[in-house]
C-alpha cells in the first residue's frame, strides 16, 4: 500500500480537533521562541547548546541504545576519564550534526547537503537548471505517486524531500505530516531522521527563528509508539501531542535556567565592585559544563580563586559536580 501524502493532508484539514491541537502547539513554539529571543545572550547560547546535547541523547535512545548525558558532555569536553563506549560515539556524531544544523539559516536547512546528512539518502542531481532546493521541493510527491502505481519504491530511487505539497499547508500541520511520513516507513532513512528534518523544516518555514526545536526528547519519553495501521487523524493527533510536549519541555528548561541564574545572582549581591562572580554565573548559563581549569582560563583568575567562588560565594547554589576527579573537576547545569 502506497503512502498518499496529498490525500492525508486533505483529511487532516477537515479535522476540527486536529486543527485546535495544532493551533495550541503553534502558540507554544511561538511563545518559547520569542521568550528565548528576549532572554540574555548567555541564556540563549546556553539553552541552544543544552538542547543539542539533549537531542543527541534522544537520537541515540531512539536507536535502542542509551548514553548518559553526563558522559556525552564530558566526552565532548575531552574530560571523560573512562574509555568511551559505542553509545557515546553515536551521541557525539548526533551532537555534531545538530550543531551543524544549528548554524544553518533559512532554506539552507532544506538544501541537498542538509537533507543527505539528516536522512542518509542522496538527493538527485539538478539537471533542469532550477535551484537544488526547488528540485527537492517538487519531486517527492511524484515519487510517491510512482510507488503507488507499482513503480520503484521511494527508497529505491534517489531520495528527495517533498515540500511542494506541504508549502501550502500551515507549518505545524506540515511538520506533523512530514514526521508521519518518515515514521510510517515511506522511505528507508536513518533512525530519527524524521525528527531532525521536522526541526529543520519548522525553522526553514519561519515558525521559529531563534532556535532549532528539540523534538526527539519528547518522542523518546512519550508512551506513544507510531502505528501505521491507526487512522490518519489518530496518528497525527498523537504526533501533535509529541510536538506540543517538546515545546513545553523547552519552556521548562528556560524557566529552570532562569531560576538557577536568579539564585546564583542573589549570592553576588553586595559583593565588592569588580567581583568576577557575575562573570562566572554567566559562564555557567552559557555552557552546560565547565572545568575549573577552563573557568580559570576564561576569567583569567587562579584555580584557587575559582574554588573560592564555587565553594564559598556560591555555597548552596553552586551547579552540581559532573566529575569530582581532581584532574577533571567539572561543574554544570544540564
Amino acid at each position: 500500500m502506497g503512502y498518499d501524502l496529498a490525500q492525508l493532508s486533505e483529511k487532516a484539514l477537515k479535522s476540527r480537533r486536529l486543527a485546535v491541537d495544532l493551533e495550541e502547539c503553534t502558540g507554544h513554539f511561538l511563545r518559547f521562541d520569542e521568550r528565548l529571543h528576549r532572554a540574555d545572550l548567555p541564556l540563549q547560547q546556553g539553552l541552544r547548546e543544552r538542547h543539542h546535547y539533549i537531542e543527541a541523547q534522544g537520537l541515540v535512545g531512539l536507536q535502542g541504545s542509551l548514553v548518559h548525558l553526563e558522559d556525552l558532555v564530558l566526552y565532548d569536553l575531552q574530560g571523560l576519564s573512562r574509555v568511551p563506549d559505542e553509545d557515546v560515539h553515536l551521541g557525539a556524531v548526533a551532537l555534531s550534526l545538530r550543531r551543524w544544523l544549528g548554524n544553518l539559516r533559512g532554506r539552507e536547512l532544506l538544501g541537498a547537503e542538509a537533507l543527505e546528512r539528516m536522512t542518509g539518502l542522496k538527493s538527485p542531481e539538478n539537471v533542469s537548471g532550477e535551484s537544488a532546493e526547488d528540485a527537492l521541493l517538487l519531486s517527492l510527491m511524484h515519487e510517491i505517486d510512482q510507488a503507488m502505481k507499482g513503480g520503484k519504491k521511494p527508497h529505491e530511487r534517489s531520495f528527495t524531500n517533498d515540500m511542494a505539497g506541504l508549502e501550502s499547508l500551515p507549518v505545524m500541520l506540515g511538520t506533523a505530516l512530514l514526521l508521519d511520513y518518515f515514521l510510517s516507513g515511506a522511505v528507508e532513512a536513518k533512525r530519527g531522521a524524521g525528527y531532525l528534518l521536522c526541526s529543520a523544516y519548522m525553522r526553514a518555514r519561519g515558525l521559529v527563528n531563534h532556535h532549532l526545536p528539540a523534538i526527539t526528547r519528547a518522542a523518546w519519553r512519550s508512551r506513544y509508539r507510531h502505528r501505521i495501521e491507526w487512522e490518519p487523524e489518530r496518528r497525527l493527533l498523537a504526533l501533535t501531542e509529541i510536538l506540543l510536549q517538546s515545546a513545553r519541555l523547552a519552556m521548562d528548561d528556560l524557566n529552570r535556567l532562569s531560576l538557577a541564574r536568579e539564585a546564583m545572582m542573589a549570592r553576588a549581591a553586595g559583593l565588592r565592585h569588580g567581583s568576577r562572580l557575575p562573570d562566572l554565573i554567566s559562564l555557567f548559563m552559557a555552557h552546560p559544563a565547565l572545568s575549573v581549569d577552563v573557568i580559570a582560563s576564561k576569567l583569567r583568575v587562579t584555580p584557587q580563586a575559582v574554588d573560592h567562588m564555587l565553594n564559598k560565594q556560591l555555597a548552596g547554589t553552586r551547579p552540581p559536580a559532573l566529575s569530582e576527579q581532581k584532574r577533571y573537576r567539572t561543574f554544570g547545569i544540564l
